[in-house]
């Protein structure tokens, strides 16, 4: 079954939501990671997509006052929307990723992390977050890497354990094609490895269980699959496991200066 990025969390964004507030800490570093990427500044319009429950909106928030960030949840899927905060300062659209409800160069900075892989064509995806950014705005788009072990046990264990399987379509050359295609540039890419935290092995397998909808598995199978995919290791009391992403971070290209034509007169004396 290959579902869109819509279709997969209708069914299952129940129990990602579970997974996030029972272990509301778990991907610190994850978050952490997609910050140190491109900070955030005070005063800024950040849009976040797709957004999930508008998870990374506590951490905007940790670095700088509320008051100071302007954040908008962009969602697609009904279920993860109605999770997304909503107040004065966080707000949240439902709408496709290719046809974003945002006025043009209305977006300081965005955030993309770990869901552009349920989107085959990005391309229309990278065009909407040209339109949106303003000139000199930038962005960091964090998602799996082709090829990596992340990736084979995304595509390999979670498809065997998930009843209505994982087709991730993960990043590759071509995005840096239809990145550049857009109108975008990038600026900077790295493979980032870090580690999701957790206080024991029971809780690792259920976090991963709930997060990636594994109803076919049991806890010590899912124990055994994280460790022949990606591996863990228990320092200190803490079970440390193992994932990378693959953080691209981009910018729109600063508008160009306007040339006024003058004559040779004017020109000597200006």
């Amino acid at each position: 079954m290959n579902l869109s990025y819509q279709g997969i969390f209708e069914q299952r964004g129940q129990l990602y939501q579970q997974a996030m507030s029972r272990f509301p800490n778990a991907r610190d570093e994850e978050f952490n990671h997609l910050l140190k990427q491109l900070p955030v500044n005070a005063n800024q319009h950040v849009a976040d997509l797709p957004a999930g429950g508008g998870y990374l909106s506590q951490y905007l928030h940790e670095s700088l006052d509320q008051e100071n960030i302007s954040y908008t949840a962009i969602e697609t899927s009904q279920t993860f929307f109605d999770f997304c905060p909503q107040d004065d300062n966080r707000h949240r659209i439902l709408c496709p990723l290719n046809h974003i409800s945002l006025a043009d160069q209305s977006q300081d900075s965005f955030y993309s992390l770990a869901g552009m892989h349920h989107t085959f064509d990005r391309l229309p995806i990278y065009q909407e977050i040209y339109r949106v950014l303003k000139p000199g705005g930038k962005g960091v788009i964090a998602d799996v890497l082709q090829g990596c072990a992340t990736g084979k046990f995304l595509n390999e264990f979670v498809h065997r354990f998930n009843s209505i399987g994982h087709h991730g379509m993960f990043l590759d050359d071509r995005d840096f094609t239809a990145i550049e295609a857009a109108g975008l540039d990038v600026i900077a890419h790295k493979k980032e490895r870090y580690h999701w935290r957790f206080k024991s092995l029971e809780d690792m397998a259920r976090y991963c269980q709930m997060l990636f909808g594994l109803d076919l598995a049991s806890l010590d199978e899912i124990v055994d699959g994280i460790g022949s995919y990606l591996g863990y290791q228990v320092k200190h009391g803490e079970v440390l496991m193992n994932w990378s992403l693959l953080f691209i971070t981009v910018k729109r290209p600063e508008s160009l200066p306007i040339r006024i034509a003058t004559s040779p007169g004017l020109e000597a004396r200006l």
